[in-house]
């Protein structure tokens, strides 16, 4: 039998992606185990056929909007397989968590990680894994099947405190590349100074990124604005942000966002988007 071609998408992201699939109809079904509770349907991921019209409606968009695989069982065994990784047990935490391990920038993390039986056994219905995001196109082949039996229903993923930190830092590099790429576009887009080198971006971005969270700044919203006003006060070292920078952001009897915002209003006069 060939393979066949499969997407998992996150309607979390694709907010259309429901109506379309009534309307549509390609064989699908929902990652979640029944019963889904009805506010949770329109933001759950979904385990899709790649028919034509779905392969259509894919084709021009830019959204985190899940993954591409390739696998010879059919639908129903294969979603099986994949909802046994919805949850896994992470260090310090009693009760299993939710691994989006759909979203294109966790995937290939969680790929890295994991030890070479735990790979084989995730692998081991599909013969190829694809994302396509922020213009790049990753792809890896797989012996679908070596010699793997697939996981028993009852066994869940366990990440090893090892894991779960070089998890943590493959995700954080993976941010931080990201946040290179906004303040290159932040220059771009002034037109006032050269862009800088990569290499600079990275380890500025990496600069901007510490220094946020020294102050409980996580949220990408409040980062990228904090890094735009570095940027638009030309401080290249965050060592030189100024002392009143500090002391705002310093105030616990407020929340995260508040002290952002009220930082960058003050600095600016408006909040960046």
């Amino acid at each position: 039998m060939d393979p066949v071609r499969y997407a998992i998408i996150d309607g979390a992201i694709e907010s259309e992606l429901l109506s379309f699939l009534a309307t549509q109809s390609p064989p699908h079904c929902c990652l979640y185990s029944p019963p889904v509770q009805p506010e949770l349907l329109a933001s759950a991921p979904y385990l899709v056929q790649v028919t034509a019209e779905v392969e259509e409606w894919l084709k021009f968009k830019t959204t985190p909007w899940g993954i591409t695989l390739y696998s010879s069982q059919n639908l129903h065994p294969l979603l099986q397989h994949l909802r046994q990784y919805l949850w896994v047990k992470i260090p310090q935490q009693e009760k299993p968590v939710l691994m989006r391990f759909y979203v294109p920038r966790i995937i290939w993390n969680l790929l890295t990680i994991l030890t070479p039986r735990q790979h084989s056994i995730f692998i081991s219905p599909m013969s190829k894994v694809m994302t396509d995001y922020d213009d790049t196109h990753q792809e890896e082949n797989y012996d679908s099947g070596a010699g793997v039996n697939s996981v028993q229903e009852s066994e869940m993923l366990i990440i090893s405190p090892w894991q779960y930190k070089k998890l943590n830092q493959l995700t954080q590099k993976n941010y931080i590349r990201k946040l290179a790429g906004y303040i290159q576009s932040c220059y771009e887009t002034e037109q006032t100074t050269p862009v800088p080198e990569k290499e600079t971006l990275y380890h500025r971005a990496e600069d901007y990124l510490n220094y946020c969270h020294s102050f409980g700044i996580i949220d990408n919203r409040s980062v990228r604005g904090i890094t735009f006003l570095f940027l638009k006060q030309g401080i290249d070292d965050s060592n030189n942000a100024p002392e009143k920078w500090e002391d705002l952001l310093s105030i616990q009897d407020t929340s995260v966002y508040y002290r952002v915002e009220k930082l960058l209003l003050q600095e600016l006069g408006y909040i960046p988007e």
